[in-house]
């Protein structure tokens, strides 16, 4: 509805917020998570709390506002702002949407959807499947689904996984490049941000275990 994966995930943990009987849901964001979690907050009549940081310039803020949702301007990167945001939603009693942590299994769920959207089309996976990867939720979510169809003899390969970010501005594709077993995070000083690259690039992926296991196994 919002015209982005990420309302798979947002639907989802609004669900799981009203099932748990949250007034509240709290999270950080770059532009258009946030829209995805405030349409599904005013959808089920939720309060939604948006904390972007101060430098970003997402045009999606106005679409935020307009679904009722109430921004906060945190200082700092992305990064910092999803662990305060965490940290305000956990003293607060609120529901907390942020990537990472307990809402990886519900997240990773959601997005394995999309490899059941992708086989419906094609009638079997595909050799090759390309994912834009930051955090590395999406990244993971897609391969998930596609190892169970495999499983469930619904296709007759997995895909060999392709990551796609921004040059030298991830830690799950560094890693990999680097042969590592586990998700280095990149030194923040030298990242160069702009208004064009800040939904782009991470100097911490808060999935990024996930995203580099599944790189690795599908021979990605």
């Amino acid at each position: 509805p919002t015209g982005t994966q990420k309302d798979r995930i947002a639907f989802a943990q609004i669900y799981d917020a009203l099932r748990r009987e949250f007034d509240v849901v709290s999270l950080a964001t770059c532009g258009n998570y946030g829209v995805a979690v405030a349409l599904a907050a005013n959808l089920a009549g939720m309060e939604c709390k948006i904390y972007i940081p101060e430098s970003y310039h997402t045009d999606r803020i106005l679409e935020m506002e307009a679904l009722g949702s109430e921004i906060i301007r945190l200082p700092g990167s992305y990064e910092d702002v999803v662990v305060k945001s965490s940290k305000l939603a956990n003293e607060n009693g609120w529901y907390d949407a942020n990537p990472g942590g307990t809402n990886t299994p519900l997240q990773i769920t959601a997005y394995s959807q999309i490899a059941t959207e992708i086989y419906e089309d094609l009638g079997d996976a595909p050799k090759y499947c390309a994912v834009p990867v930051s955090n590395g939720t999406l990244f993971a979510g897609i391969y998930r689904g596609f190892v169970s169809l495999y499983k469930r003899g619904k296709t007759s390969r997995i895909p060999k996984m392709i990551a796609a970010s921004s040059t030298r501005k991830n830690p799950i594709v560094q890693s990999f490049l680097l042969g590592l077993d586990h998700c280095k995070d990149l030194n923040p000083e030298t990242i160069k941000e702009t208004k064009y690259n800040e939904p782009l690039i991470n100097w911490h992926s808060f999935d990024g275990e996930e995203a580099l296991y599944a790189l690795k196994e599908s021979g990605g």
